[in-house]
């Protein structure tokens, strides 16, 4: 199974202090250590910020546990390429959800059962089975766990 993981919002509040980057992460391993069949593959903006996707894997993994840091297999790719620009508007609608799909497309067989994390519903499409939004004023809490093992359960 695959979790494709947002960072801003998710793993800490929208807009916080560079200080309490990733405070929220420990709860969302704390479930996943339930599940070790469950990759990761990292969605967030942030994985923009590397050359290439091999350094920004690497990158992604540095704010993980070392328990679970190895379980991050992947990043979505960027499919804001000058030649998505130029393609009809449609690309540029729910495009965390079409970054997921693609990555899916590419690495995994079809069927492959996925869940996203994030705090922005207008990115994804008609999914909504596999996206669990949480609020990204607060970020992943406590109240967020169960219907998270819910989730990894039912995916």
């Amino acid at each position: 199974m695959i979790l494709f993981l947002d960072f801003d919002g998710v793993t800490h509040p929208e807009f916080c202090n560079y200080d309490d980057y990733f405070c929220k992460l420990p709860l969302i391993e704390e479930v996943l250590r339930e599940y070790p069949a469950v990759d990761i593959v990292v969605s967030s903006t942030w994985r923009l910020e590397f050359e290439n996707e091999t350094e920004s894997i690497a990158q992604m993994r540095k704010h993980f546990s070392f328990d679970i840091a190895h379980r991050v297999i992947g990043v979505t790719p960027d499919l804001r390429s000058p030649e998505r620009k130029r393609e009809p508007s449609k690309w540029l609608e729910r495009p965390r959800d079409r970054e997921c799909m693609a990555w899916l497309h590419q690495y995994r067989t079809p069927g492959t059962p996925w869940i996203a994390l994030d705090d922005t519903p207008e990115w994804f499409g008609d999914n909504t089975a596999q996206v669990m939004i949480v609020n990204g004023t607060t970020g992943f809490t406590l109240e967020h766990e169960d219907e998270f093992r819910r989730r990894l359960d039912n995916a």
